[in-house]
Protein backbone atom coordinates (compact mmCIF):
# COMPACT_ATOMS: atom_id res chain seq x y z
CA UNK A 1 0.00 0.00 0.00
CA UNK A 2 1.57 3.72 -1.17
CA UNK A 3 1.98 6.28 1.57
CA UNK A 4 -0.45 8.26 0.72
CA UNK A 5 -3.31 5.11 0.80
CA UNK A 6 -2.25 4.65 4.09
CA UNK A 7 -2.81 8.22 5.43
CA UNK A 8 -5.84 8.03 4.06
CA UNK A 9 -7.29 4.82 5.42
CA UNK A 10 -5.99 6.16 8.67
CA UNK A 11 -7.27 9.26 9.13
CA UNK A 12 -11.01 8.07 7.78
CA UNK A 13 -10.33 5.82 10.80
CA UNK A 14 -9.52 8.75 12.83
CA UNK A 15 -12.86 10.64 11.48
CA UNK A 16 -14.99 7.54 12.42
CA UNK A 17 -13.72 7.83 15.89
CA UNK A 18 -14.01 11.79 15.81
CA UNK A 19 -17.69 11.41 15.41
CA UNK A 20 -18.60 8.67 18.07
CA UNK A 21 -17.10 11.25 20.62
CA UNK A 22 -14.33 8.62 21.01
CA UNK A 23 -11.74 11.54 21.09
CA UNK A 24 -8.35 9.62 22.59
CA UNK A 25 -8.68 7.35 19.57
CA UNK A 26 -9.45 10.14 17.30
CA UNK A 27 -6.06 11.75 18.15
CA UNK A 28 -4.21 8.93 18.16
CA UNK A 29 -4.91 8.01 14.46
CA UNK A 30 -4.44 11.72 13.46
CA UNK A 31 -1.03 11.62 15.24
CA UNK A 32 0.06 8.62 12.98
CA UNK A 33 -0.80 10.62 9.87
CA UNK A 34 0.97 13.32 10.82
CA UNK A 35 4.10 11.11 11.72
CA UNK A 36 3.49 9.63 8.33
CA UNK A 37 3.57 12.52 6.97
CA UNK A 38 5.32 15.24 8.97
CA UNK A 39 3.51 18.61 6.77
CA UNK A 40 -0.13 16.58 6.09
CA UNK A 41 -1.98 19.64 6.36
CA UNK A 42 -5.45 17.51 6.71
CA UNK A 43 -4.12 15.50 9.33
CA UNK A 44 -3.01 18.22 11.59
CA UNK A 45 -6.14 20.22 11.11
CA UNK A 46 -8.20 17.24 11.90
CA UNK A 47 -6.03 16.64 15.18
CA UNK A 48 -6.28 20.44 16.04
CA UNK A 49 -10.40 20.11 15.87
CA UNK A 50 -10.12 17.19 18.62
CA UNK A 51 -7.82 19.46 20.72
CA UNK A 52 -10.56 22.28 20.64
CA UNK A 53 -12.78 19.82 22.23
CA UNK A 54 -10.85 18.17 24.70
CA UNK A 55 -8.79 21.22 25.86
CA UNK A 56 -10.83 23.84 27.75
CA UNK A 57 -10.04 27.31 26.28
CA UNK A 58 -9.59 28.69 29.85
CA UNK A 59 -6.65 27.20 30.53
CA UNK A 60 -5.45 30.19 28.48
CA UNK A 61 -6.95 32.75 30.17
CA UNK A 62 -5.76 31.27 33.40
CA UNK A 63 -1.99 31.54 32.09
CA UNK A 64 -3.06 35.20 31.46
CA UNK A 65 -4.14 35.77 34.72
CA UNK A 66 -1.28 37.91 36.29
CA UNK A 67 -3.60 38.27 39.88
CA UNK A 68 -4.00 34.35 39.69
CA UNK A 69 -0.36 33.68 38.87
CA UNK A 70 0.76 36.04 41.48
CA UNK A 71 -1.36 34.89 44.65
CA UNK A 72 0.16 31.33 43.74
CA UNK A 73 3.32 32.28 43.52
CA UNK A 74 3.55 33.92 46.37
CA UNK A 75 1.72 31.31 48.81
CA UNK A 76 3.66 28.78 46.95
CA UNK A 77 6.92 30.48 47.69
CA UNK A 78 5.88 30.75 51.75
CA UNK A 79 5.08 27.29 51.92
CA UNK A 80 7.80 25.21 50.04
CA UNK A 81 11.55 24.60 51.01
CA UNK A 82 13.95 22.67 49.74
CA UNK A 83 13.20 19.60 52.00
CA UNK A 84 9.17 19.71 51.10
CA UNK A 85 7.21 17.14 48.60
CA UNK A 86 4.44 18.29 46.31
CA UNK A 87 1.31 16.81 44.88
CA UNK A 88 0.14 19.25 42.27
CA UNK A 89 -3.37 17.86 40.60
CA UNK A 90 -5.03 19.16 37.32
CA UNK A 91 -1.39 20.52 37.06
CA UNK A 92 -2.87 21.85 32.88
CA UNK A 93 0.46 23.53 32.01
CA UNK A 94 2.35 22.65 34.66
CA UNK A 95 3.00 26.47 35.90
CA UNK A 96 2.22 25.77 39.56
CA UNK A 97 4.54 22.85 39.80
CA UNK A 98 7.07 25.41 38.01
CA UNK A 99 6.49 27.58 40.82
CA UNK A 100 7.48 24.70 43.43
CA UNK A 101 10.23 23.81 41.80
CA UNK A 102 11.85 27.69 41.41
CA UNK A 103 10.73 28.05 45.20
CA UNK A 104 13.01 25.32 45.76
CA UNK A 105 10.79 21.83 46.50
CA UNK A 106 12.61 18.87 46.64
CA UNK A 107 10.41 17.09 44.53
CA UNK A 108 6.64 17.48 42.52
CA UNK A 109 4.35 15.03 41.09
CA UNK A 110 2.13 16.60 38.44
CA UNK A 111 -0.89 14.49 38.17
CA UNK A 112 -2.97 15.70 34.84
CA UNK A 113 -5.96 13.86 33.30
CA UNK A 114 -6.11 14.86 29.87
CA UNK A 115 -3.28 13.51 28.07
CA UNK A 116 -2.32 16.03 25.51
CA UNK A 117 -2.29 18.52 28.53
CA UNK A 118 0.24 16.62 30.28
CA UNK A 119 1.97 15.58 27.49
CA UNK A 120 2.48 20.01 26.99
CA UNK A 121 3.00 20.22 30.62
CA UNK A 122 5.87 18.01 30.32
CA UNK A 123 6.99 20.07 27.51
CA UNK A 124 6.28 23.44 29.04
CA UNK A 125 8.54 21.92 32.72
CA UNK A 126 11.72 21.14 30.09
CA UNK A 127 11.53 24.28 28.26
CA UNK A 128 12.40 25.87 31.95
CA UNK A 129 14.63 23.38 33.22
CA UNK A 130 12.68 21.75 35.88
CA UNK A 131 12.15 17.79 35.01
CA UNK A 132 14.59 16.90 36.62
CA UNK A 133 12.23 17.32 39.86
CA UNK A 134 8.81 17.21 38.30
CA UNK A 135 7.49 14.04 37.17
CA UNK A 136 4.00 14.67 35.57
CA UNK A 137 1.68 11.77 35.69
CA UNK A 138 -1.08 11.14 33.22
CA UNK A 139 -3.65 9.98 35.40
CA UNK A 140 -6.57 10.67 37.19
CA UNK A 141 -5.85 11.85 41.21
CA UNK A 142 -8.01 8.78 42.45
CA UNK A 143 -6.59 6.73 40.19
CA UNK A 144 -2.96 7.37 41.59
CA UNK A 145 -1.69 4.60 43.53
CA UNK A 146 1.01 5.13 46.63
CA UNK A 147 4.10 3.31 46.14
CA UNK A 148 3.70 3.09 42.63
CA UNK A 149 3.33 6.18 41.30
CA UNK A 150 3.96 8.46 44.38
CA UNK A 151 6.32 6.68 46.39
CA UNK A 152 5.85 8.43 49.74
CA UNK A 153 3.15 10.48 51.29
CA UNK A 154 4.23 14.16 50.83
CA UNK A 155 4.15 17.41 52.43
CA UNK A 156 1.80 19.80 50.57
CA UNK A 157 -1.23 19.91 48.32
CA UNK A 158 -1.65 22.55 45.37
CA UNK A 159 -4.51 22.34 43.46
CA UNK A 160 -6.54 24.93 41.02
CA UNK A 161 -9.81 22.48 40.18
CA UNK A 162 -11.72 25.15 40.31
CA UNK A 163 -14.58 26.67 38.50
CA UNK A 164 -16.74 29.38 38.22
CA UNK A 165 -19.05 28.10 41.56
CA UNK A 166 -15.87 26.92 43.48
CA UNK A 167 -16.38 23.56 43.56
CA UNK A 168 -18.10 22.22 40.29
CA UNK A 169 -14.42 20.79 39.16
CA UNK A 170 -14.28 18.51 41.86
CA UNK A 171 -11.42 20.03 43.95
CA UNK A 172 -13.43 18.67 47.41
CA UNK A 173 -12.94 15.18 46.36
CA UNK A 174 -9.59 15.49 44.87
CA UNK A 175 -8.49 17.24 48.27
CA UNK A 176 -10.34 14.51 50.62
CA UNK A 177 -8.87 11.62 48.61
CA UNK A 178 -5.25 13.25 48.77
CA UNK A 179 -5.68 13.59 52.34
CA UNK A 180 -6.40 10.24 52.85
CA UNK A 181 -3.98 8.70 50.32
CA UNK A 182 -0.91 10.87 49.76
CA UNK A 183 -0.52 13.48 52.53
CA UNK A 184 2.01 13.68 55.74
CA UNK A 185 -0.58 14.81 58.83
CA UNK A 186 -0.73 18.33 58.85
CA UNK A 187 0.43 18.61 55.66
CA UNK A 188 -0.33 21.85 54.23
CA UNK A 189 -2.76 22.76 51.20
CA UNK A 190 -2.83 25.49 48.75
CA UNK A 191 -5.66 27.07 48.54
CA UNK A 192 -6.33 26.84 52.27
CA UNK A 193 -10.14 27.71 51.78
CA UNK A 194 -12.68 30.08 50.43
CA UNK A 195 -15.68 31.66 51.38
CA UNK A 196 -18.65 31.67 48.76
CA UNK A 197 -21.26 35.06 48.82
CA UNK A 198 -24.37 35.35 46.57
CA UNK A 199 -27.23 37.61 45.72
CA UNK A 200 -31.06 37.25 44.26
CA UNK A 201 -30.59 38.26 40.71
CA UNK A 202 -33.08 39.99 38.77
CA UNK A 203 -32.11 40.27 34.75
CA UNK A 204 -33.98 38.91 32.18
CA UNK A 205 -31.11 39.04 29.77
CA UNK A 206 -29.15 36.45 32.19
CA UNK A 207 -32.36 34.69 31.83
CA UNK A 208 -32.82 33.96 28.67
CA UNK A 209 -29.37 32.67 28.41
CA UNK A 210 -31.23 29.29 29.71
CA UNK A 211 -34.80 30.03 29.02
CA UNK A 212 -37.12 30.43 25.50
CA UNK A 213 -40.45 30.59 25.21
CA UNK A 214 -41.37 32.46 22.06
CA UNK A 215 -39.23 32.67 18.42
CA UNK A 216 -40.84 34.41 15.31
CA UNK A 217 -44.13 34.28 16.66
CA UNK A 218 -43.49 30.48 17.59
CA UNK A 219 -43.61 28.52 20.38
CA UNK A 220 -40.38 27.12 21.56
CA UNK A 221 -41.65 26.25 25.24
CA UNK A 222 -40.65 22.64 24.96
CA UNK A 223 -37.10 23.09 24.25
CA UNK A 224 -36.88 24.60 28.13
CA UNK A 225 -36.72 20.30 29.11
CA UNK A 226 -32.94 21.12 27.66
CA UNK A 227 -32.14 24.21 30.21
CA UNK A 228 -29.44 23.69 32.82
CA UNK A 229 -30.57 22.82 36.14
CA UNK A 230 -27.32 24.18 38.04
CA UNK A 231 -24.74 26.85 37.85
CA UNK A 232 -23.27 28.23 34.26
CA UNK A 233 -20.93 30.87 34.15
CA UNK A 234 -21.70 34.21 33.76
CA UNK A 235 -19.77 37.80 33.57
CA UNK A 236 -21.88 39.77 35.13
CA UNK A 237 -21.06 43.54 34.13
CA UNK A 238 -21.12 42.20 30.35
CA UNK A 239 -25.29 41.89 30.93
CA UNK A 240 -27.87 44.35 32.38
CA UNK A 241 -28.53 43.19 35.69
CA UNK A 242 -29.94 44.44 39.23
CA UNK A 243 -28.89 43.26 42.80
CA UNK A 244 -32.45 42.79 44.60
CA UNK A 245 -30.13 42.78 47.93
CA UNK A 246 -26.88 43.40 49.50
CA UNK A 247 -24.69 40.29 48.64
CA UNK A 248 -24.45 38.09 51.36
CA UNK A 249 -21.99 34.62 52.31
CA UNK A 250 -23.63 31.28 52.04
CA UNK A 251 -20.62 29.01 53.63
CA UNK A 252 -17.00 29.10 54.64
CA UNK A 253 -14.79 26.04 53.83
CA UNK A 254 -11.18 25.33 55.27
CA UNK A 255 -9.70 22.61 53.24
CA UNK A 256 -7.09 21.36 55.31
CA UNK A 257 -8.71 20.89 58.73
CA UNK A 258 -12.86 20.71 57.52
CA UNK A 259 -14.66 17.41 56.98
CA UNK A 260 -15.49 18.77 53.87
CA UNK A 261 -18.78 16.71 53.81
CA UNK A 262 -22.21 17.81 52.27
CA UNK A 263 -24.42 19.85 54.04
CA UNK A 264 -27.83 22.32 54.17
CA UNK A 265 -28.08 25.95 54.71
CA UNK A 266 -30.93 28.06 55.26
CA UNK A 267 -30.73 31.87 54.98
CA UNK A 268 -33.28 34.39 55.83
CA UNK A 269 -33.02 37.30 53.19
CA UNK A 270 -35.17 40.09 53.47
CA UNK A 271 -35.35 42.05 49.48
CA UNK A 272 -34.88 46.29 49.72
CA UNK A 273 -36.14 46.18 46.18
CA UNK A 274 -39.18 45.69 44.23
CA UNK A 275 -38.36 43.34 41.08
CA UNK A 276 -38.24 40.14 39.28
CA UNK A 277 -36.00 37.33 40.75
CA UNK A 278 -34.19 35.47 37.70
CA UNK A 279 -31.18 33.78 39.86
CA UNK A 280 -29.30 33.77 41.98
CA UNK A 281 -25.73 34.87 41.51
CA UNK A 282 -22.68 33.58 43.35
CA UNK A 283 -18.86 33.75 43.63
CA UNK A 284 -16.14 33.41 45.97
CA UNK A 285 -12.86 34.41 47.66
CA UNK A 286 -10.13 31.96 48.03
CA UNK A 287 -7.70 31.98 50.61
CA UNK A 288 -4.43 30.45 49.56
CA UNK A 289 -3.12 31.10 52.87
CA UNK A 290 -3.50 33.19 55.90
CA UNK A 291 -2.28 36.53 54.03
CA UNK A 292 -2.77 35.98 50.33
CA UNK A 293 -6.35 35.83 49.27
CA UNK A 294 -8.37 36.82 45.76
CA UNK A 295 -11.48 37.12 44.68
CA UNK A 296 -13.73 36.22 41.77
CA UNK A 297 -16.18 38.78 42.50
CA UNK A 298 -17.78 41.04 39.88
CA UNK A 299 -16.29 44.05 41.49
CA UNK A 300 -12.76 42.49 40.46
CA UNK A 301 -12.13 43.45 37.23
CA UNK A 302 -8.89 41.40 37.07
CA UNK A 303 -9.89 37.80 37.74
CA UNK A 304 -10.50 35.74 34.17
CA UNK A 305 -12.96 33.60 36.72
CA UNK A 306 -16.36 34.69 35.96
CA UNK A 307 -19.33 34.73 38.10
CA UNK A 308 -21.65 31.49 38.64
CA UNK A 309 -25.58 31.93 37.94
CA UNK A 310 -28.30 29.60 38.85
CA UNK A 311 -31.56 30.37 37.15
CA UNK A 312 -34.65 29.18 38.76
CA UNK A 313 -37.31 27.31 37.09
CA UNK A 314 -39.81 30.16 36.40
CA UNK A 315 -39.34 34.22 37.53
CA UNK A 316 -40.24 35.00 41.29
CA UNK A 317 -41.71 38.64 41.78
CA UNK A 318 -40.88 39.88 44.88
CA UNK A 319 -42.19 43.40 46.89
CA UNK A 320 -40.09 45.60 48.73
CA UNK A 321 -39.05 44.37 52.33
CA UNK A 322 -40.27 40.69 51.19
CA UNK A 323 -39.20 38.10 53.94
CA UNK A 324 -37.67 35.24 51.70
CA UNK A 325 -36.07 32.29 52.99
CA UNK A 326 -33.04 30.85 50.84
CA UNK A 327 -32.50 27.02 51.40
CA UNK A 328 -28.93 25.88 49.99
CA UNK A 329 -27.84 22.33 49.37
CA UNK A 330 -24.17 22.11 48.78
CA UNK A 331 -23.34 18.40 48.17
CA UNK A 332 -19.21 17.51 47.06
CA UNK A 333 -19.82 19.25 43.89
CA UNK A 334 -22.15 21.77 43.25
CA UNK A 335 -24.50 24.19 44.84
CA UNK A 336 -28.35 24.26 44.54
CA UNK A 337 -30.52 27.14 45.44
CA UNK A 338 -34.40 27.21 45.93
CA UNK A 339 -35.67 30.47 46.77
CA UNK A 340 -39.00 30.28 48.71
CA UNK A 341 -41.53 33.11 49.83
CA UNK A 342 -42.99 31.79 53.51
CA UNK A 343 -45.46 34.85 53.15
Amino acid sequence: MRNHERIAEILAKGYRSFDNAQYNDAMKYFSRAMELEIHNEEARLAYNQVIQLVVPRYHFSMLNDKERNDVYDRAIRKAVDRNKTVLDVGTGSGLLSIMAARAGAKRIYACEIIRPIADVAKAVIAANGYSDRIDVINKKSDELVLGVDIPYKLDLLITETIDSALIGEGIIPIIKHAKECFLKDNAEIIPRGARVFATLLDSQEIYEMNHADRAVGLDVSPFNSLSTNGAYPVRLKMFKHKFLCEPFEICEFNFKSDQLKPRNIEISISSPDTGTCHAVAFWFDLYLDEDTTFSSSPLNPKTHWKQAVQCFPEPIHIRDNEALQLSVCQSLTKFHFNLVQPN
